[in-house]
């Protein structure tokens, strides 16, 4: 594969490669020119590269079962339609591909390309200011609010999945973080791509406020197609329990789809606001060991002086019945903060 990707140098910059997708950028897309890939506005996500009918890397999936995976992903991000806080979905590569019948396939989705990374992958940079972080959290919970007013469950919900638009924070070095493809997909260096660093995207600017968008849409469904015994989220925003190991959770009875997506949006804000990822850093605690502490009932933990401490903890206990509740608790706590003091 190395040798394959050489021969494309410049022309293709690879961006995520996992068992379910690529993520990738090619030189004859928006203009950019011969061999400079890692300059263009958009990228696209497939189940196989394709580049000038060739095909350099792939396929990880027959093309009947890519082409109904990427028909659904776009039929996803089109049921969710345009937000502010949502990666912007270009449209779905159709063709007629070699050696894959004489019916047009759908081979991938394009997507505006992010000049950060994933969100998580900021973590490890110094915490920006308590008010920033909680904007960081309001921003996220205010995605979450409109992709499920569209009858959307996310399902895969996690900072991994939030690109980096805009921060005063320069990028993070080394590849994206998590396992999402998507979020892959705002790496602005990869081993396929020569071009040299100035050239490249950056969401970096001492004066920039946090700006994110949400991505990643792949096992998501509508609200009444969605697996009503399956706990998507990641594990580090799953409960405790002697289930804890399982997708399904037989420990926890009665607990709705909803409430699953908003304990995990409880974890995410939980993430944010104390700016290191539930049960410790993934470079430092396994998922081996994240596992065995949610085995033993263990819980992450909550700064004393966490402002948004109530609001997880609801999140986790189930209280809430819709996101656009915790965006209403988040402008509530925002607005205290910044509310002048009154005497005596």
């Amino acid at each position: 594969m190395v040798l394959l990707i050489d021969k494309w140098r410049g022309r293709i910059q690879l961006l995520s490669h996992t068992q379910n997708s690529v993520v990738y950028a090619v030189d004859t897309d928006d203009g950019v020119g011969e061999g400079r890939a890692n300059e263009t506005a958009t990228v696209l996500k497939g189940w196989a590269v394709w580049y000038r009918g060739e095909e350099p890397l792939g396929p990880l999936r027959p093309p009947d079962i890519a082409d109904w995976i990427v028909r659904r992903e776009a039929a996803i991000y089109e049921q969710v339609g345009r937000h502010d806080l949502i990666v912007n979905y270009l449209g779905l590569e159709v063709a007629v591909l070699r050696g894959a019948g004489p019916e047009p396939k759908a081979w991938a989705i394009r997507l505006e390309r992010a000049p950060g990374k994933a969100l998580r992958s900021y973590l490890r940079g110094p915490a920006p200011s308590e008010r920033a972080r909680l904007d960081l959290c309001l921003q996220f919970a205010r995605a979450v609010a409109h992709v499920h007013s569209r009858g959307v469950v996310w399902g895969d919900l996690s900072t991994r999945n939030a690109l980096v638009f805009s921060c005063p924070t320069p990028n993070p070095r080394g590849g994206a973080a998590g396992r999402s493809s998507d979020a892959a997909a705002s790496q602005a260096s990869s081993s396929s791509s020569t071009a040299p660093p100035s050239s490249q995207q950056s969401a970096s600017s001492p004066s920039a406020p946090w700006r994110i968008k949400l991505c990643d849409f792949g096992t998501a469904a509508l609200f009444e197609n969605y697996d009503k015994d399956y706990w998507g989220a990641e594990v580090r925003y799953t409960p405790p329990g002697p289930s804890a190991h399982l997708d399904k959770r037989g420990d926890i009875k009665d607990v709705g789809i909803i409430h699953r997506e908003l304990f995990a949006l409880g974890s995410a804000i939980c993430e944010i606001t104390e700016w290191t990822v539930p049960y410790g850093p993934e470079h430092e605690v396994t998922y081996e060991e994240v596992q065995a502490m949610l085995l033993a009932g263990e819980w992450p933990d909550i700064s004393l002086d966490n402002p948004a401490e109530d609001i997880i903890r609801r999140c986790w206990d189930y209280q809430y019945v819709a996101a656009s509740e915790i965006v209403e608790d988040l402008e509530s706590i925002i607005s205290q903060s910044t509310a002048p003091q009154q005497d005596g």
